[in-house]
């Protein structure tokens, strides 16, 4: 069952406010264009599986999948906190002693037969433990594979195909391989207080970036050289971020992104050069199109009502953005298609050039 907007007057005045919204809010460049197609609810009755590609959602209480179709696939409500990404979801309370995992058409995967708290990426299943410095990796079956314990709180985390990485409070980076042992430590520095409050590990595990330090706090991109870590580019930021922030690599490891108080920054990964886009709140989300160069941001305002989109071409070009108001919110793509979630509803917009 396609969940469309149900043809009333009044429905349909509200659908093409969305419309107008979302196609004329944006000052665009005559090559790329929106074309609006659906608005659904995501508390509406669930429709029957299809074999149309599952696409994660998660506003407020609230989560499950939809496909590029308008159909709610699953939906499901939690009372304290949920992982969920395009394979897996595991809802989890403040004091589990184990976790389960679901695939997106609700059924069992595994149990992780451990206390903390979950953390999926893709097909990874993580969970980090009480206390807030150790971490397991566990197989799609259930088993641990292996475990990190440590004694200096993370703050920061990501993986890959390649491996993992963690950054600590003490300004520490540790780079794990798929099997869990360690490939690489450094410590970035340049900072009067050592943490590292953003991560990311490239998609081959050949480079890692981190938003390092407080007091002369810094973005560092490093590459890993045999046992080493070599540092190919760097920069001070203006102004700190108190905050855990924004920093991710392009899937093809090209690019580099992080966020800055005021903007988001573009790093070249192969000549280091930079630049920098002022964006209006702090960077949250960042998601590609199939469009060579073409991706969108989401922001959020500092008391997190306020949401903006920005339309980035060509890498390094802002096209234009439009904001609203909104509680949560999320943004996704698949394929040149851009999925804007706001509260309890879901809207499809088509990217296209012509």
């Amino acid at each position: 069952m396609k969940l469309k907007l149900n043809p009333l007057p009044i429905v349909l005045a509200g659908f093409f406010t969305v419309i107008y919204v979302f196609a004329a809010a944006f000052p665009l460049s005559k090559e790329v264009q929106f074309s609006p197609e659906w608005t659904v609810s995501v508390s509406n009755q669930v429709g029957k599986w299809t074999e149309e590609k599952p696409l994660p959602f998660k506003v407020g209480q609230v989560a499950g999948y939809f496909n590029k179709s308008g159909d709610i696939l699953n939906f499901t409500s939690f009372p304290v906190k949920i992982a969920i990404s395009e394979k897996f979801y595991a809802p989890y309370g403040l004091s589990n002693d184990e976790i389960s995992v679901y695939s997106p058409d609700g059924n069992f995967v595994c149990k992780m037969e451990s206390s903390g708290f979950p953390f999926i990426d893709e097909d990874r299943l993580f969970v980090f433990l009480p206390g807030g410095a150790s971490f397991s990796q566990f197989s799609t079956e259930g088993k641990k594979l292996w475990t990190y314990e440590g004694f200096i709180p993370v703050t920061s985390f990501a993986s890959s195909k390649a491996g993992a990485a963690a950054g600590f409070a003490d300004g520490k980076v540790l780079v794990f391989n798929q099997d869990g042992s360690l490939k690489n430590e450094f410590v970035p520095g340049g900072s009067k207080y050592s943490v590292i409050l953003g991560l990311d590990i490239s998609a081959d595990g050949s480079m890692i970036a981190c938003l390092s330090g407080l007091e002369k706090q810094r973005i560092v991109l490093s590459r890993m050289e045999k046992e080493h870590s070599v540092i190919t580019f760097y920069k001070y930021l203006e102004k700190d971020q108190i905050r855990q922030s924004f920093v991710q690599f392009s899937e093809n490891g090209e690019w580099l992104y992080y966020s800055f108080e005021g903007g988001l920054g573009i790093v070249k990964c192969s000549n280091g050069k930079n630049t920098e886009i002022k964006m209006a709140g702090i960077v949250t989300s960042l998601k590609p199109t199939n469009i060579p160069g073409t991706f969108f941001v989401l922001t959020k305002s500092e008391d997190g009502k306020t949401k903006t989109v920005y339309l980035i071409e060509n890498y390094t070009k802002n096209s234009g953005s439009f904001s609203f108001e909104a509680d949560s919110a999320f943004i996704e793509t698949d394929g040149t298609d851009l999925f804007i979630g706001r509260d309890s509803r879901i809207s499809k917009i088509r990217v296209h050039k012509d």
